[in-house]
């Protein structure tokens, strides 16, 4: 599908779409399976995206026009983009006015609803997984970066969660670039898609990383989080070998406080987030090497073969010999 081919399609009448024309003012009957909660002492629909996400690390919605989508949330974080037109949307009970080319990226647990959109109101919405940003992002997180500590603070599932940026994005041809390969490649639903669109979406927040966030419309107070980006970074670039003990001397912190800080600002481990880095790095000498299996297992700091074998399997639901193979007929269709 090329670009031409998805404004076609992406102005193509759905059958909800056709239903809403056709019943004004009705809210759809798949309300009628979607659980009402209590939020903020209100009750609005809580949106499940968990059976989607199984097999896939995003999912991808052109949202319904001609209806309002009324109050909701989700548990998962949500980018919004506005490909064409424009948009009001209510975010925690404020009026923001979207227009094309414009971005907004909504934490876990944030309620927003948006009003009636036209033919040429056009918002496509973007699901993310936790484990998205776990495996994805966290090797690209920069100091003195707004996108970067938004996210890295939305990890932790134990803090407040309801905070959104609004990017303004229409004049950055990359950004513009990436996310609409990236629509291409998840309504096209060709062979590669689950890898291409990891790889756009990533190619996408690196771009906004670039991008000055609207702090008129966005909520979102910027609390640097410089001391355990260094750390992270430090894990991503020492997996084979760090421990707590040996940190503990390199940044001067008890090992108990460093352990504290890394599940409080990530909600996750130390011993999780070195897995996820030494996993990544066998991933990359699979793709880009011909070493036998035992030997990046060894390189990537995993003395225990089966052990290797078996985190590898839970991560990526194939053996490495698995992975490799598919990942050089990958390279061949390219």
């Amino acid at each position: 599908m090329n670009y031409s081919e998805l404004d076609v399609f992406l102005r193509k009448a759905t059958p909800s779409e056709i239903w809403h024309k056709n019943n004004p003012n009705k809210l759809s009957p798949r309300y009628d399976n979607i659980p009402i909660v209590k939020h903020n002492n209100k009750d609005i629909f809580f949106f499940d995206f968990t059976y989607d996400l199984c097999n896939n690390s995003i999912k991808l919605i052109k949202e319904t026009r001609y209806t309002n989508i009324p109050p909701h949330f989700h548990k998962d974080m949500e980018l919004n983009y506005i490909y064409d037109g424009s948009c009001e949307f209510v975010i925690n009970n404020k009026k923001v006015m979207l227009s094309k080319g414009d971005v907004c990226i909504l934490g876990p647990d944030v309620a927003h609803s948006s009003k009636y959109k036209n033919k040429n109101d056009i918002v496509i919405n973007l699901i993310f997984t936790q484990e998205f940003f776990d495996d994805r992002f966290l090797s690209q997180i920069y100091e003195e970066s707004i996108v970067s500590n938004f996210l890295l603070g939305n990890l932790n599932k134990s803090r407040t969660r309801d905070k959104y940026l609004i990017f303004h994005t229409l004049e950055n041809e990359h950004f513009q670039s990436a996310i609409n390969s990236l629509i291409c490649i998840y309504f096209d639903k060709n062979n590669l898609y689950k890898e291409l669109s990891d790889l756009y979406v990533k190619m996408m927040f690196l771009y906004l990383l670039q991008i000055q966030y609207d702090k008129s419309l966005s909520d979102y107070e910027n609390i640097e989080n410089t001391t355990i980006i260094k750390i992270l970074k430090h894990i991503e670039s020492n997996c084979t070998n760090c421990t707590l003990d040996n940190m503990s001397k390199f940044f001067g912190y008890s090992p108990n406080y460093i352990s504290n800080l890394i599940k409080n600002k990530t909600g996750a481990t130390f011993s999780e987030l070195k897995l996820m880095q030494q996993l990544l790095l066998a991933e990359d000498f699979l793709i880009n090497s011909n070493l036998p299996i035992y030997k990046v297992a060894e390189l990537c700091g995993f003395s225990n073969l089966s052990f290797f074998y078996r985190k590898f399997l839970a991560k990526y639901n194939c053996k490495p010999k698995g992975f490799r193979e598919k990942a050089i007929h990958h390279k061949k269709v390219f």
